[in-house]
């Protein structure tokens, strides 16, 4: 239908001038140029990031109870470990409650080094509250990493494939968290768990 065609190709030329400016002004001329990487990439991007998320996690906690075992004091692996889950809710509401002026990729990408920087001081603590008064600092940036991964799906997923973006994540989390539970059962098992903070 030529006169399909027609307005078709007309609606591409408006979009093309809206993104590339009016004559006169930088960017004029060029045609629409290529889209901004949040835009090209899809939610698949995350989820390799959110694997090895999984895996540390599974790490932590059965580093923490060997630790605390280790210590004499098993049962407290559990307080450790509730004070790690106490920051995070801390940071994540603290994250929630704020309007962030800096870009969205920038924040996460932020909050992924911060959760690695702090992951990888568990293996030289000394003892049992040096460890925890660390894991419940570290655990102010979990949420907001986890909080500002879902946020960048929900920008980049095409219309309508929102729930599938979603489930990239999720599936990557608990992959990384089963694959991760092995890996570092054995590696606790043969270096004690200095071994598995360092894995994780």
């Amino acid at each position: 239908m030529p006169g399909r065609h027609a307005a078709v190709r007309r609606a591409a030329g408006h979009r093309a001038a809206a993104r590339t400016g009016p004559p006169g002004r930088p960017g004029a001329g060029r045609g629409p140029g290529p889209r901004p990487p949040a835009a090209r990439q899809g939610p698949g991007t995350l989820a390799p990031v959110f694997v090895f998320f999984g895996a540390m996690l599974a790490a932590i906690d059965l580093a923490t109870v060997a630790f605390a075992a280790g210590h004499g004091h098993k049962p407290l692996a559990g307080v450790i470990l509730g004070g790690y889950a106490l920051g995070s809710m801390a940071g994540g509401l603290w994250y929630g409650s704020r309007a962030w002026r800096a870009p969205l990729r920038r924040r996460f990408t932020m909050t992924v080094c911060a959760v690695a920087a702090g992951t990888a001081t568990f293996w030289a603590m000394p003892g049992l509250a040096a460890l925890s008064a660390v894991m419940l600092l570290s655990g102010l940036v979990l949420s907001p990493m986890v909080i500002g991964g879902f946020s960048l799906v929900e920008q980049q997923a095409r219309p309508g494939r929102l729930t599938e973006g979603m489930a990239w994540l999720t599936s990557a989390l608990a992959a990384g968290t089963a694959a991760g539970s092995a890996a570092a059962g054995q590696i606790i098992d043969a270096g004690g768990p200095r071994g598995g903070y360092a894995f994780a």
